[in-house]
């Protein structure tokens, strides 16, 4: 199993390295980044299981590289270190799909403690690959009607509220589940991603009212979910190729 460390300070890198080694935890190996860039770089490259992140860093932060991962990191479990003046930050970043938050320096029985259960967060999804898996600890076959029946449920909520501020994890919450499984059972029954249903159904609807109406680039952001129009502006780019300006300017008469 893989843990990445993110922190712009070496010696709290240096630190949660040192405590982990002295953990009766099964890591085959620990990676570090300096920055948000990096985190990205070796998560894409080396596929770490679970990720220890700082909220803040230099260019970068803990919080944009979450959501600029976006559906890539459904199969990984994320923790933040955070200081006591970014608890606010903490506590948004939980609906991102993240596991928990620590309070920097993290002592050694609660990052034992964390990262058990991030381990346990693991387990159950392999075991939800391989169909084993029931959401109140019970292994055995997957029910087909089951996972069918939370597939449509999920996107019903997805339809009904993607205009707020919602992901995985409040969803997941709201049908007594865990991110892990629902995102698991939703793209076997879906064909894709949750994640990635919410954002096309997003950039659908951003689309017409970016091309039909006069609302500003900001209000549309807000109107389809996304409080942040620099995060939509980039997502809207990515996904299209253009600007959400630029593609108002030019489907607007």
């Amino acid at each position: 199993m893989t843990l990445l460390i993110a922190d712009d300070e070496e010696l709290i890198r240096y630190t949660v390295r040192d405590m982990i080694a002295d953990l009766p935890l099964p890591f085959d190996r620990i990676l570090e980044a300096s920055n948000g860039t990096e985190l990205m770089t070796l998560f894409r490259e080396e596929n770490p299981q679970i990720v220890l992140t700082d909220i803040r860093m230099p260019g970068l932060s803990g919080l944009e590289a979450l959501e600029h991962l976006g559906e890539e990191r459904e199969e990984s479990v994320w923790i933040l270190l955070t200081g006591y003046s970014d608890f606010e930050y903490a506590r948004k970043a939980l609906k991102l799909n993240v596991l928990d938050y620590l309070l920097k320096p993290p002592s050694p029985e609660e990052l034992r403690t964390t990262l058990e259960k991030a381990r346990e967060r693991i387990r159950e999804y392999e075991e939800i690959r391989n169909g084993r898996y029931e959401p109140d600890g019970r292994e055995g076959p997957l029910p087909e009607n089951r996972g069918a029946l939370l597939a449509e449920q999920a996107r019903r909520i997805a339809d009904e509220q993607f205009t707020r501020d919602i992901g995985i994890a409040q969803v997941a919450f709201s049908l007594q589940v865990t991110p892990n499984y629902l995102s698991a059972v939703f793209h076997n029954h879906m064909g894709m991603k949750f994640t990635r249903y919410l954002t096309d159904l997003r950039m659908r609807t951003a689309r017409k009212l970016l091309a039909e109406s006069s609302l500003t680039v900001k209000e549309i952001a807000d109107m389809v979910g996304y409080g942040s129009s620099r995060y939509f502006s980039g997502l809207f780019r990515q996904e299209t190729g253009i600007s959400p300006t630029d593609f108002m300017k030019k489907y607007r008469s």
